[in-house]
Parts: C-alpha cells; structure tokens; sequence
C-alpha cells in the first residue's frame, strides 16, 4: 500500500486505523517538523499497527529516534521490541527495498502482519520516484 502526505502529520489520517499490523516505510523530509509533532505522529502510527519502521530522507535518523522515543512511552519494557532503521543517503529506491523486502517486525510480532505501508512525504516528484519503482516491480538497482 502506497499513501503520500504533504506532512508528515497528515499520515496517520492518511494511513487509516483498520489495517491490523504493517511494516512502515517513511520517505521524506520531516528537518522543519519540531520534535514533539514527530513523536506524537510516531506515537499515532504505532498505535494504528505499525509493528516495524524504516525511515528515509535528510533527517531519517532523527525521526526513527522519534519512532523509539514514541514506542518507549508506549509499550511496557517485556512488550516486543518495535523494529526502527534509517538511512539519510542513497537512493530511493535503495531505501524502498529495504523498507519493503529487507524491513522485519521483531518476533512477537511478526505474526499477523500483512502489508508494508510506503508513506511518502513532501513533493509530487518523490511520490512518482516511489511510484516508478513499485510500477517496475522494485528490482534489486543493479537488476533496474
């Protein structure tokens, strides 16, 4: 399932609450997005069903701090262990393969999960980058 949003405030509403558990793809730039916004959109995504979280963009490392900040105050220490990653270089498409083939939700909860969620957010041009590559069926980069 792809979504894209202008904001990554927006996801949430744009992802839904009925999806069960789902590994989450974030793709863009969130440096202009105060850190209490991030963690309370974190919080929302976790609690909607997201099980596993890869970030990527300029500021990826900060929003999976985020993602851990959220799921600390969320869950109780002897609660699974929500899975965070990022990479703030590289391609896109190099980051939507891990998010979507490579990105696993930590035993305890990888039963029941059934969809990657690849959220985009921010330009037009990011979200058909995103689109391109899935449309192309997200082949390996030295297979594209």
């Amino acid at each position: 399932m792809r979504v894209a949003a202008g904001e990554f405030s927006a996801l949430p509403e744009a992802i839904g609450s009925s999806l069960g558990r789902f590994v989450l793809f974030v793709a863009g730039d969130t440096l202009q997005d105060p850190q209490t916004g991030l963690v309370d959109t974190a919080s929302k995504l976790l609690r909607s069903g997201a099980v596993a979280v890869h970030c990527w963009g300029p500021d990826a490392g900060r929003l999976e701090t985020c993602f851990d900040m959220a799921a600390i105050e969320l869950f109780q220490p002897k609660d699974p262990v929500i899975m965070t990653s990022s990479s703030e270089g590289g391609d896109l498409e190099d980051a939507m393969w891990e998010g979507i083939v490579a990105t696993y939700p930590a035993n305890g909860l990888d039963e029941g999960y059934e969809r990657v969620v690849l959220a985009i957010v921010g330009s037009q041009a990011l979200v058909d980058q995103a689109d391109a590559y899935l449309a192309a069926g997200v082949p390996l980069r030295d297979e594209a």
